[in-house]
């Protein structure tokens, strides 16, 4: 026996329905998704060196862990076995793991966001001083402490929960409504304050020097600068906009089904994938929108590329050369 407990779930066989397919294959495509575009991620910075400064050290770790984000999405995708889900619902810890592995990483992903934002912000306001204030030693430290951090709150369901036996494990039931609602919406609202802030506080500067450039020089001048602005905006917009796109319906459902609203499960499972798409989405927007990421991409395609077809050719003319002697060497007798 896998529990202890004895616990009537009624039939353990129950059939796979169509919902329980279609909600396998969507975790699946984003598992593949979110994995393979931070692991790009990732090796792109190992291997190119114009890639290793400080702001990318904060893009690095947000892409560890919505790797994390999205590593941890074959354990969502057993609760849609039946026979698989009333194991987890019986083992206890195996149940809280499944919670905990998620919130640490979505609260590292949204950590690292943050700092990101705050990083954009002081090289924009302090140029000068920037090199001074963000020094490699200085954003190691910020990374480990939000690695920390995150550990600590996501970790929070392992020893502050509602588990009992012969319960369903569901976030309704198993996690605190105090932790969901006030420790989860609580950063999720400090989040975007902070994003916002930052990012405001960028385009304010943006605009002071819009308006010094307008002052000093001829009118015609400043249509390359407002250009500029005009992609700075967009891009800023679609990092906080994604953010608060995916995270709001996860976040609103999951807040008012601990207030007693009825919130059916159809309605969690949808929520829950689209708030871990941002962690693929942040791939999409950080690395793919940045042109040194894009070149060490199409560097390491192109490389690939150029040595699979050398090894082809090498590969034939071996062939050719092994035919040619063999062929001689017949002739020989």
């Amino acid at each position: 026996m896998y529990a202890g407990n004895n616990c009537s779930h009624g039939n353990t066989t129950d059939p796979m329905t169509w919902q329980n397919y279609v909600f396998i294959t969507i975790n699946v495509v984003l598992c593949i998704f979110i994995c393979s575009g931070n692991v790009l991620t990732i090796i792109a910075v190992l291997r190119t060196p114009v890639l290793r400064t400080v702001p990318n050290m904060y893009v690095t770790s947000l892409a560890v862990a919505d790797f994390l984000a999205g590593a941890v999405i074959p354990l969502q995708i057993l609760i849609f076995i039946p026979s698989v889900k009333y194991i987890i619902n019986d083992i206890k810890y195996l149940c809280l793991f499944r919670h905990v592995t998620f919130f640490v990483s979505v609260s590292m992903s949204v950590a690292s966001m943050v700092a990101i934002a705050f990083d954009r912000a002081v090289y924009i306001g302090y140029p000068l001083r920037y090199k001074q204030l963000a020094t490699t030693k200085r954003t190691w430290m910020v990374i480990v402490c939000m690695w920390i951090s995150s550990l600590v709150i996501g970790t929070m369901p392992l020893y502050y929960n509602n588990w009992k036996p012969c319960i369903e494990c569901s976030i309704f039931r198993v996690l605190k409504m105090e932790y969901q609602v006030y420790i989860q919406t609580s950063l999720f609202v400090v989040s975007c304050i902070l994003t916002a802030c930052c990012y405001g506080n960028i385009l304010r500067i943006a605009r002071q020097q819009q308006r010094q450039i307008l002052e000093q020089t001829a009118p015609q001048c400043s249509k390359p600068q407002l250009a500029q602005d005009l992609k700075l905006v967009k891009l800023f917009g679609l990092v906080f906009g994604v953010f608060f796109i995916c995270y709001l319906p996860a976040i609103v459902s999951v807040t008012a089904g601990h207030l007693g609203v009825y919130v059916p499960q159809m309605v969690t499972n949808i929520t829950v994938p689209i708030l871990v798409l941002n962690s693929g989405m942040n791939f999409v927007v950080y690395a793919v929108k940045n042109k040194d990421f894009r070149r060490a991409f199409v560097k390491m395609i192109c490389t690939k590329k150029a040595k699979l077809n050398l090894v082809g050719p090498t590969v034939v003319a071996t062939v050719l050369n092994r035919s040619d002697n063999n062929v001689l060497k017949n002739e020989l007798r």
